[in-house]
C-alpha cells in the first residue's frame, strides 16, 4: 500500500503521538509540519515516503555530530510507523532546513575536491561518508563534469575517490 494511501488521520496521530514522546523525554518544544512525497528508484518504480520538517529552538541535540542523531531519529520515527501501518515506512526528517545547508556545504566540498583534482591533476581521497552524502556527491561532480568519480572502502570507511581525467 502507498503512503498517500493510508488514512491521514491515523498518520498524523501516530507522527504526534511519536514526537511528543521524543519532545517530552528530551524536555524541548518543537513543531512540524509533513508531506508524502514520491521518488523514483532505479529501474523507475515510484516509491513514496514522509517528508517531516522539524522545528525547534533545540536543532544542535536533535542532529548530532555529522547528522548522526538526526539519522537515528529518523528510523526510529520510521520504525513506529511501519508498526502502526504494518509496513516499511520511509522517513526523511529535515530540522531548521539541516538538510538544504549539509547538500549545500557538500556540493561546495566537491566543487572543491573537482577544483584541485583538475589542476593537480592528482585524484583526491576525500574523507568517509555515508551512502547519502556520498551521493550528493557523486552527482554534484557529475553535473559538473572534468572529473570522475569511485567510491572504495567498506562500512563507515567507505569515501569518494575524485579521480583526474587523463
Amino acid at each position: 500500500m502507498l503512503i498517500s494511501e493510508f488514512d491521514k488521520t491515523t498518520l498524523t496521530n501516530k507522527l504526534e503521538e511519536i514526537l511528543a514522546t521524543f519532545a517530552d523525554f528530551l524536555g524541548i518544544d518543537m513543531e512540524y509540519d509533513y508531506s508524502v512525497m514520491e521518488y523514483e528508484r532505479v529501474g523507475g518504480e515510484t516509491r513514496e515516503y514522509v517528508a517531516l520538517q522539524l522545528r525547534t529552538q533545540n536543532e544542535a541535540l536533535l542532529i548530532g555530530h555529522h547528522g548522526q542523531t538526526l539519522e537515528r531519529i529518523q528510523n526510529l520515527i520510521g520504525l513506529g510507523l511501519a508498526q502502526e501501518f504494518k509496513q516499511v515506512v520511509r522517513v526523511v526528517v529535515n530540522i531548521n532546513d539541516y538538510r538544504d545547508r549539509h547538500e549545500t556545504n557538500l556540493r561546495n566540498l566537491a566543487g572543491r575536491a573537482r577544483m584541485q583534482v583538475i589542476e593537480s591533476g592528482q585524484d583526491m581521497e576525500l574523507a568517509p561518508m555515508n551512502a547519502s552524502d556520498r551521493r550528493i556527491v557523486h552527482q554534484a561532480l557529475q553535473e559538473e563534469g572534468g572529473v570522475g568519480t569511485e567510491s572504495t572502502g567498506d562500512g563507515k570507511d567507505r569515501r569518494i575517490v575524485v579521480k583526474a581525467i587523463k
